[in-house]
């Protein structure tokens, strides 16, 4: 029986990775998002990444035949987003959500690589699917804390989730863009209840007092 077991086993798990295979891909993509967060995409050619990484410019050809590709996956392999954290409140939601954003881009590679790629989102349609990609994913999960405030009462159902998400994230990425200035805790707190006192008007519709069901 255990010869009739083992063919489908292989079958059914696939051809196994050469651990060397995996490394050398890990420290090509690595030199890759190097070379975009020093000099961009047009940094990022063959040479120089076989350069960084240390390796043939045949082994780049032999994974990654487009070198477009090569660079769509260093942005793919980034990171995703993380799922909507659920603390019982929106304002909990929103400090943890974009806290854990912002930590993410003052921390290498985000930190020297994310102005690289939008720069190059700009000019590349393949790295900005993918830089598309990243940022839909976050949008979606601050979208469902929006959807669970409104099922609790804490924003009014007529309340667009895209508004909430901009009121934070537009001064978060100008001072980590722009003013380069290190975003704490403490700041992102200040910028979520900056958000919501814009957002009080809304907030309060979806708390009627219980005075207005007196006559």
């Amino acid at each position: 029986m255990s010869k009739d077991v083992q063919p489908q086993v292989a079958e059914c798990c696939g051809p196994r990775i050469d651990p060397r295979v995996h490394r050398t891909r890990e420290r090509v993509l690595a030199a890759t998002r190097d070379l975009l967060a020093d000099g961009g995409i047009e940094a990022a050619t063959v040479n120089a990444v076989a350069k960084r990484a240390g390796v043939n410019k045949t082994t780049i050809y032999r994974n990654w035949p487009d070198p477009h590709d090569l660079v769509k996956e260093a942005v793919a392999g980034l990171g995703h987003a993380p799922a909507p954290p659920d603390t019982g409140s929106l304002r909990g939601d929103l400090i943890e959500l974009f806290g854990g954003l912002a930590d993410t881009m003052q921390r290498r590679p985000w930190d020297r690589l994310l102005p690289s790629v939008i720069g190059a989102a700009a000019r590349d349609e393949r790295i900005r699917e993918e830089h598309g990609a990243l940022t839909r994913a976050r949008r979606a999960a601050a979208g469902a804390i929006v959807q669970r405030a409104v099922e609790r009462d804490e924003l009014a159902h007529e309340i667009d989730p895209t508004d909430v998400i901009e009121l934070v994230v537009g001064p978060l990425y100008y001072r980590l863009l722009m003013t380069k200035e290190h975003v704490s805790p403490d700041d992102i707190a200040a910028l979520v209840d900056r958000a919501l006192r814009a957002l009080e008007p809304d907030r309060r519709r979806a708390r009627p007092t219980e005075d207005s069901d007196t006559v």
